[in-house]
């Protein structure tokens, strides 16, 4: 789900950060917070219409959740951050999630928070065959802000603290993404949560310990900055540099298959998520600009144990660029200039300036007759999608040929550089940002 603030925020509340006092800006923000989500966050009039609102998600009301009884395979928690117009799916994704449920080799836990008040619940996922009809136990928290990060740690030390122990820990964020401006979005707050917030909330929640899974249904978050904050997070990670479908993951025939092969490793598991992916937008097949326009589809699997190669690559490929800039500016200009922008950027949402890294790097090296430049992006190629590279599996329609392969980066053409951006510790450890002025 695309995290699409539109022209309006792209005018007036990104306008506030850079143009007016602190204090106004803090003043417009929280002015803009109290609208409904669905005016700010931007989802196309279809999506909303077409989905049919509910102030609960059914289940069993209990005092306590079932118990683990020993050591499992596998722990999933889904978080699902949706007190947005995105609301009614928390039900669509419980009763898919339970075709396969909670058994001998898997907890399946579900934290969730949709639109209405007092709704905010910890569901132990267990299988029925109830179609259209959600039937899980669940415990009543207190009204939460699942854009805090606090609240993220929180439910993170629920599923992984010691009432559910498994050999391998799967982490899944769902509600809206944008890359290195954050993730998860609550009506009630005004941000989302910051890269470094969140890296700071997964690992207290899971007691330092890296993660073994960590999926992004949400917008955008295969990019170069979410895999190195997330390095010492998770070991893989699987995401879309683009948008990604309500209900596209297809988590249900995940666990299916899981439930079959419940000893299958991290990669393992984090390809046959990435094998199960939604790849035709049936449940948004008209959306977008009108009828019969389907949004597309990209999925990555991403080693973050490479995050570091890939930044090393890019600071280099950020210095080569810099010391070129006095006498090729033009060619790298167009060379930039050139790059396909992603699908969501192209069909009226907030353009969240990014680009596909790998794209990037060879439309520089076939472009700019400079030796270092064209080393720089050779390098920067090898690291993010060669034989050893950070990118491990990635697919996309033909509708993103050319423009996506695997990792996406920030790179505005007009030498503005959001602060949110430099808060990231991307920015701070590479000269990207740097560079990324000079086009100014």
């Amino acid at each position: 789900m695309a995290f699409e603030l539109g022209k309006l925020i792209s005018e007036r509340v990104t306008g506030l950060w850079r143009k007016v006092p602190v204090r106004e800006a803090e003043a417009g923000l929280r002015k803009q917070a109290t609208r409904q989500a669905g005016d700010v966050f931007g989802r196309d009039a279809l999506l909303k219409s077409a989905v049919k609102k509910t102030d609960d998600a059914v289940g069993k009301l209990v005092k306590e959740l079932p118990k683990a009884t020993g050591e499992k395979p596998v722990t999933f928690l889904t978080y699902k951050a949706m007190d947005n117009e995105l609301s009614p799916y928390i039900a669509q994704h419980l009763d898919r999630l339970e075709r396969s449920g909670s058994g001998a080799g898997i907890n399946v836990l579900a934290y969730t928070d949709g639109a209405g008040t007092n709704d905010t619940r910890k569901y132990f996922v267990q299988a029925d065959k109830q179609a259209g009809k959600v039937t899980s136990p669940y415990q009543a928290v207190a009204e939460a802000n699942t854009a805090d990060a606090k609240t993220l740690e929180q439910a993170v030390a629920w599923a992984f603290g010691g009432d559910y122990p498994a050999k391998l820990r799967w982490l899944d964020l769902n509600d809206h993404g944008a890359g290195w401006y954050g993730i998860l979005q609550d009506q009630t707050a005004v941000d989302p949560v910051r890269l470094a917030a969140m890296r700071k909330a997964i690992l207290a929640g899971a007691g330092g310990k890296k993660l073994d899974l960590l999926t992004f249904d949400a917008c955008l978050e295969a990019s170069a900055e979410v895999s190195y904050e997330m390095r010492d997070v998770t070991g893989l990670m699987v995401a879309s540099e683009d948008e990604t479908f309500p209900l596209g993951m297809n988590y249900d025939q995940v666990l299916a298959e899981l439930a079959k092969r419940p000893d299958m490793d991290a990669k393992a598991l984090a390809k046959l998520v990435f094998d199960k992916v939604q790849k035709d937008g049936e449940d948004m097949i008209t959306a977008g600009d009108g009828p019969g326009v389907k949004r597309v589809y990209q999925m990555s699997v991403i080693d973050t144990s490479k995050a570091g190669d890939v930044a090393k690559a890019v600071d280099g490929l950020a210095g080569a660029l810099i010391g070129a800039m006095g006498k090729q500016r033009k060619p790298i200009v167009s060379a930039l200039q050139g790059v396909k922008p992603f699908y969501a950027s192209s069909h009226g949402g907030f353009d969240w300036a990014h680009r596909d890294l790998g794209a990037i790097a060879e439309a520089l090296r076939d472009a700019v007759p400079d030796a270092k430049v064209k080393a720089a992006a050779e390098q920067v190629l090898k690291t993010v999608n060669g034989p050893e590279g950070a990118v491990l599996h990635q697919v996309a329609a033909k509708e993103q040929q050319g423009a996506a392969r695997g990792m996406s980066i920030y790179m505005p053409l007009d030498g503005k550089v959001d602060p949110v951006y430099m808060d990231t510790a991307f920015a701070k450890d590479t000269r990207w940002a740097t560079f990324l002025k000079t086009l100014g």
